[in-house]
């Protein structure tokens, strides 16, 4: 069995959960609060300043210039810092063989406008699903965790199929995290196994993103 997974859905999930994540909640609200203030700066320095207060027209220019940059900055901030587990999986592909879940991505070997360029190195993931815990499930944001044993395979090179290094994994200690932006759902897909979900709000720090 086979997840289609697509840069649309991917864009949908990460939306869903900045919207939805309450970590992200003040950083909104200070996001649209700084673009509501450069709106009005604008619109008084505009259209109801007049030239005969220009140090009014100046500080208005000024006010709506900094918080818009300020609102811009926040709103790459946000994207950057929740694309975690969604847009960093590179390539990705997830499948099921058997009572196995395989889950491959790369990473990114650069940041900033190459933050998209890719090698050859690659990671996959072969967890047994025989071996799940605490499988939980957040409606609202979409995240899914649960711990459970298998292996990470590194490669060297994926396409070569040149393997790097081999770790187990323990399901008391390794748990795998996602975001069911895949199709069909990875939830009711281990539902349909007989895999009990717990369905909760699943708070966390932002630098645990």
């Amino acid at each position: 069995m086979t997840f289609k997974i697509t840069k649309r859905a991917k864009d949908k999930a990460l939306k869903r959960r900045l919207k939805n994540e309450k970590k992200w909640k003040i950083w909104r609200i200070v996001r649209i609060l700084c673009l509501i203030y450069s709106i009005y700066c604008f619109i008084v320095g505009i259209f109801i300043m007049d030239d005969s207060n220009p140090s009014g027209v100046f500080d208005n220019a000024i006010g709506f210039s900094v918080f818009l940059m300020v609102f811009v900055m926040i709103t790459f901030l946000l994207k950057n810092l929740a694309s975690g587990w969604i847009r960093e999986r590179l390539n990705e592909h997830m499948w099921i063989e058997g009572d196995v879940l395989h889950h491959f991505w790369q990473v990114s070997f650069a940041a900033g406008v190459n933050n998209y360029n890719t090698d050859s190195r690659g990671v996959e993931f072969q967890l047994d699903l025989s071996t799940i815990e605490a499988f939980k499930h957040d409606v609202k944001s979409g995240r899914v965790e649960f711990y459970i044993s298998g292996k990470q395979v590194i490669y060297k090179d994926f396409r070569k199929k040149e393997i790097e290094e081999v770790c187990p994994l323990v399901n008391s200690k390794y748990k795998h995290v996602c975001y069911d932006y895949y199709e069909p759902g990875l939830v009711e897909t281990l539902k349909s196994k007989g895999i009990p979900c717990t369905e909760a709000t699943l708070d966390f720090k932002i630098r645990q993103v």
